[in-house]
């Protein structure tokens, strides 16, 4: 019973909850709405007895989604709502814990949000019509001053917290490292967001690959996609434009069935503008993106099994954002360009390209956004320093090539935070490596 009186006080958000399952999805914490049951016989009980409720929702969706998926919609009464399932290890035991919230909450957070940066400026505004009478009242205008610091704090700290749930919100929404470091062991994912939330986010999805294999190193059987990603923007503005063109990817791939990268950035390019299609105004926002394959060879014809093969088949599509490779024993980037245009609104529109080519073990490939590359620092020469460009990223990569991949991303982050020195962060940063 204690830990249901954890999961009931705990604010998820104005109408959402929280629980705790057992492996056998019978319930140990209980959600907000049974507080007012008789807990001591509520708890232990299956979850399928909980009919009606926006937890039992959830469950049968999961169910669906054959237990596979850790953050997806659901449907509840007639309303969209949203669910996270997060396993957690306790020695042999798991235990399920699962966040439920309408959609219609995130929406009330972002409306509320922008309500409060406009009363904050009108605050400003109304601080300079006082600092113009300072002379003629001051004592009454320096008690007027502190009050209003106060209100300004106040304010602020409550636009930050909401901005930090949509933070946790986006971050929900992100491969897991476990997912990541089964499929690709030996890679590295540096993510740098500029401010609290990001318009920068990196993504993967296996194809082809049974539950049992996603969660072993056996999962290297099946197609492994993965992307980085930078959309219109950074913050707040850019974090919910990453949350609809992270939702097309999903979908091109899950309820489409697509996994070759240039149809899949054409149909999500179709999602995405059908969003913003429904707004009445004209919508330029979109997303950049390098969008990678891999395929692991099969069994061979002179039974060669797909894990001892060091032959793999790449696919590689990109909206703007190109694909680095250093392969084994060379010093000289490959690079494979990308199309010249943004998965969204484009005048010049056209399929996207998907290129093929072989690459073998010890082979390494590098995906990234532009903030890396567009970050200001390295020189007292200038006001503000200059950028660093991609030459020099080049540079960087091919100096920490033979290293491991946890130490090539310590080195390009350190090298990144030296080049800044007390520059401001100018944009958002993800860089992804892999090594074959």
């Amino acid at each position: 019973m204690d830990i249901s009186k954890k999961t009931i006080e705990s604010n998820v958000s104005k109408n959402g909850s929280s629980f705790i399952l057992n492996k056998e999805m019978k319930v140990l914490g209980l959600p907000a709405e049974m507080k007012d049951r008789d807990l001591k016989a509520e708890v232990l009980k299956p979850v399928s007895e909980f009919s009606g409720t926006p937890m039992h929702s959830a469950y049968e969706a999961w169910k669906q989604l054959e237990q596979r998926e850790y953050y997806f919609p659901f449907e509840h009464n007639g309303e969209d709502w949203w669910c996270v399932f997060q396993p957690y290890y306790i020695g042999n035991q798991v235990f399920y814990i699962g966040i439920v919230a309408p959609e219609k909450d995130f929406l009330e957070s972002i409306k509320g949000t922008r309500r409060m940066i406009i009363a904050s400026m009108l605050i400003l505004v109304l601080f300079l019509g006082f600092v113009a009478l300072a002379n003629r009242r001051k004592r009454k205008m320096n008690l007027v001053l502190v009050e209003q610091k106060l209100m300004i704090e106040e304010k602020s700290k409550e636009i930050t917290d909401s901005i930090k749930y949509a933070s946790q919100i986006q971050k929900a929404i992100f491969p897991p490292s476990e997912m990541i470091k089964n499929a690709l062991p030996d890679s590295f994912i540096l993510y740098k967001p500029k401010d609290i939330v990001a318009g920068d986010f990196y993504w993967m999805e296996t194809v082809g690959s049974s539950k049992d294999q996603v969660d072993s190193s056996q999962s290297k059987y099946g197609t492994i996609l993965f992307a980085a990603a930078d959309c219109t923007g950074h913050g707040v503005p850019g974090a919910m434009v990453s949350v609809m063109c992270n939702n097309g990817l999903n979908r091109s791939v899950r309820e489409f069935g697509l996994k070759d990268p240039g149809q899949i950035l054409d149909k999500t390019r179709e999602l995405v503008i059908g969003e913003f299609d429904k707004s009445n105004r004209e919508v330029k926002d979109g997303m950049d993106i390098a969008l990678v394959s891999i395929e692991q060879e099969q069994e061979q014809e002179d039974g060669v099994s797909a894990k001892q093969s060091s032959c793999f088949k790449l696919k590689y599509a990109g909206a703007n954002n190109p694909l680095w490779i250093i392969r084994k024993d060379s010093d000289v980037i490959e690079e494979i360009k990308a199309d010249k245009q943004p998965v969204g609104n484009y005048r010049a529109e056209h399929p996207f390209t998907t290129h093929e080519l072989n690459v073998f073990n010890g082979d390494q490939i590098y995906i990234f956004s532009d903030g890396y590359a567009d970050q200001f620092g390295g020189t007292t020469n200038h006001p503000g320093g200059k950028k660093f460009k991609v030459s020099n990223l080049k540079k960087l990569f091919l100096s920490v090539k033979d290293l491991p991949m946890e130490e090539q991303k310590t080195k390009i982050n350190q090298a990144f935070e030296a080049w800044r020195g007390d520059n401001e962060q100018v944009d958002d940063v993800v860089v992804f490596g892999v090594r074959i």
